[in-house]
């Protein structure tokens, strides 16, 4: 199934689509799930990732990432692979925003600027704070 790619960039968005169009990030009442198709061929997979009430659900620019904050303000933040979605990342933050395919910017709670590089395993460095 080929999607076309649109995302809605409102604070209480409970459905958005990857940039490449090929999965989807959405909210029921079964918690967090993804829907991820692979290009290649015909297979698609439905996940549900986590489970609670979400908001705030976004994707890195190359939609390598998928990112969704709990309604106790917990960030997580999965990497996307072979129709799979690993937790890879959370914080405790008051707001998360990508600025490139593979860094975010975060607001802790208790105030600050924070900067991750994702990768093997994220890296922290603390601009602000």
């Amino acid at each position: 199934m080929t999607m076309l790619a649109k995302q809605t960039q409102s604070a209480s968005c409970t459905l958005v689509w990857s940039p490449s169009g090929q999965g989807m990030g959405y909210v029921t009442q079964s918690g967090l799930n993804l829907y991820l198709s692979d290009p290649n061929s015909d297979a698609e997979t439905y996940l549900v990732i986590a489970k609670g009430r979400f908001t705030e659900l976004g994707w890195s620019p190359d939609g390598r990432y998928f990112n969704a904050r709990r309604a106790d303000g917990q960030w997580f933040v999965f990497v996307i692979e072979r129709l799979r979605a690993l937790r890879v990342f959370e914080a405790a933050a008051s707001s998360l925003e990508w600025i490139s395919n593979d860094q975010l910017l975060y607001v802790p709670e208790q105030g600050g600027l924070v900067l991750v590089y994702m990768g093997n395993v994220p890296t922290r460095v603390i601009l602000a704070g």
